[in-house]
């Protein structure tokens, strides 16, 4: 036998935590413009301005792997590929961390297409 499960406060509180962070997180990944039939070369342009801090990985969902390009003087770009256009060797879930990734060659391969290839910059 187990005890009867009562609906606490303390449960109602957890669930409305889990439910506001579920929310956020849907709403954050609206500002992602989609990127359709992919075009690496130019979506990652190899960016030499000096106020260009790179383009970076930050998660996939279950649809899509999402990116940013940062810029110190400029508003930052999001953008997301349907994991269908992006092949990614090691995804993790959207939010968790960042890599920085770039089209020029190096040791570690991060992703590819049928095209082009992307890197972890270090």
């Amino acid at each position: 036998m187990s005890p009867a499960k009562i609906f606490t406060t303390e449960h109602r509180e957890k669930l409305l935590i889990k439910l506001r962070d579920l929310t956020k997180s849907l709403q954050e990944k609206q500002k992602y413009e989609v990127i359709k039939n992919i075009d690496l070369n130019r979506d990652f342009l190899i960016n030499s301005v000096s106020t260009f801090k790179g383009y970076f990985y930050v998660g996939s969902d279950e649809s899509f792997h999402y990116f940013n390009a940062k810029w110190d003087l400029k508003n930052d770009k999001y953008f997301r590929f349907s994991k269908n256009d992006l092949i990614v060797k090691e995804e993790f879930d959207y939010g968790t961390t960042e890599i920085k990734v770039s089209m020029i060659q190096s040791v570690a391969e991060f992703g590819y297409n049928d095209s082009n290839k992307l890197y972890i910059e270090k």
